[in-house]
């Protein structure tokens, strides 16, 4: 499933809505977000699960075993003839849980431990402490602790109409052995072109 792979990257994991409780915190959160959203991806698959006949076993999307049992099914459901992966879905009797192909493009919410008070989530999940944020060292292992730091060697551009000029207009060369980052962000789902007009 695509989101967990993307969530996994960042330290996180697709939502484990066990029971009603937590399946109606978790829509309330959806909803109150965003009304438009009325299904989304819980963290139950059945991908892999043996024998394919038996409808009451499958996994967490980290692999952790559970059952049925975890969800609040909708009306005939779990349908394993109609996918391998359980989302939620907004009804007139509330949050219940589908089963669907698991490809299908759907809303998804995810869920992490929090970082320590006085420390941050680098891009690739860890938490590392707030004081070695642009400290000139790799602490998170992504350089992302590194990122949107006052250096004229780094820079982080959501604004699509940006020039990056490096060295900057106070350096005129390059200094030796030198690491330089450059994130360019771009919309979700849209395309970021780079445009480079001399080294």
């Amino acid at each position: 499933m695509h989101a967990y792979l993307m969530f996994s990257r960042y330290g996180g994991k697709l939502a484990e809505p066990v029971g009603f409780v937590l399946t109606d915190e978790i829509g309330t959160l959806v909803t109150n977000s965003d009304p438009g959203v009325t299904s989304v991806w819980t963290g139950y698959t059945r991908e892999g699960y043996t024998p394919a006949t038996d409808d009451t076993g499958g996994f967490w999307s980290d692999g952790t075993p559970a059952t049925v049992d975890v969800g609040v099914w909708g009306h005939q459901e779990p349908d394993i003839s109609m996918g391998s992966c359980a989302y939620m879905r907004l009804g007139s009797s509330g949050w219940r849980w589908y089963l669907d192909v698991c490809d299908r493009p759907r809303s998804f919410v995810c869920e992490a431990t929090p970082c320590p008070t006085e420390s941050f989530r680098c891009d690739s999940g860890r938490c590392v402490a707030t004081n070695l944020r642009c400290n000139g060292e790799n602490n998170c292992g992504d350089n992302s602790d590194e990122r949107n730091c006052p250096s004229e060697c780094s820079q982080y551009i959501t604004d699509l109409q940006q020039d990056l000029v490096y060295p900057g207009t106070n350096i005129a060369t390059y200094a030796n052995q030198v690491t330089c980052q450059w994130v360019v962000e771009g919309a979700t789902g849209g395309r970021v072109y780079l445009e480079v007009s001399g080294f």
